[in-house]
């Protein structure tokens, strides 16, 4: 970014009083080329961009807004060469406070800003009716946020860094929800898993599937209480059937090693 010294006060009397009040006072000037092969036409406080004004960079980027000290500061509009609009809060030649960004292929952020990252809360939608409502921290969603894509997925709860990472409730495109804790954007932790026939399962996940204890109960009201891994009853375990008669075994990859006793 260019930075332009102010000009000298001159010495004496009546001078230095006349130079100093007209270092005070914006003036409009024409359109000026600088060294760079920049163009700015709009206010000047001196030798410095101050005020309102129209700066094109040589790549045909334009700014149209606030100047202060010679960078954008205040509100303003910057257009880039690939379609991509910002319009909204600057401080020092950096997105800051609130704004709004819409990029070539539909994707739109409207929220606050700070340092030229998404920083706050905001809304970020995309083309295909995807949309995010939430807080955002450097730029990527972060703090608790709704997420809500095509198909029905959506997810309500905790973000780190672009992932669903925390506690949250995530539903599938095919109505399954699971409501947990989360790490890195995958199942990891404690969470129950319900399904639409009325079936669920509550207990540990690693990776997205289900590992260590829990339990899953089938919608005619049998039971599975034991131990799992990836994915599959593995380990003792004990079947409740509908009459609460317990059977206790072993399995397998989720598969019946030998029952260990069963209620007569």
């Amino acid at each position: 970014k260019e930075q332009r010294r102010l000009l000298p006060i001159a010495e004496g009397g009546d001078e230095q009083t006349e130079a100093k009040q007209s270092q005070g006072r914006t003036e409009d000037r024409g359109e000026v080329s600088l060294p760079d092969g920049t163009t700015y036409a709009g206010q000047w406080l001196g030798e410095v961009r101050h005020g309102l004004g129209v700066l094109t960079r040589p790549s045909g980027a334009t700014y149209r807004g606030q100047f202060e000290h010679s960078r954008a500061h205040g509100y303003g509009t910057l257009r880039e060469v690939d379609g991509s609009i910002y319009s909204g809060y600057w401080v020092s030649d950096c997105k800051h406070g609130h704004g709004k960004y819409v990029h070539p292929d539909g994707t739109v952020y409207e929220g606050d800003w700070a340092g030229d990252c998404k920083c706050g809360a905001g809304i970020e939608s995309w083309a295909d009716g995807t949309r995010y409502e939430g807080e955002f921290l450097k730029g990527c969603k972060h703090g608790m946020g709704n997420y809500k894509a095509v198909g029905g997925v959506k997810y309500m709860g905790q973000f780190v860094g672009d992932n669903m990472d925390g506690e949250g409730i995530y539903t599938f495109s095919g109505g399954r929800a699971y409501s947990g804790q989360w790490v890195g954007g995958h199942m990891n932790g404690r969470g129950k898993m319900t399904f639409p026939d009325g079936s669920w399962y509550e207990g540990g996940y690693i990776m997205d599937l289900k590992h260590g204890e829990g339990m899953f109960r089938w919608n005619d009201g049998r039971y599975y209480k034991g131990e799992w891994q990836k994915g599959k009853q593995h380990g003792a375990g004990v079947m409740i059937d509908v009459k609460g008669l317990q059977s206790h075994g072993e399995w397998n990859n989720g598969a019946l090693i030998h029952w260990l006793n069963k209620d007569v």
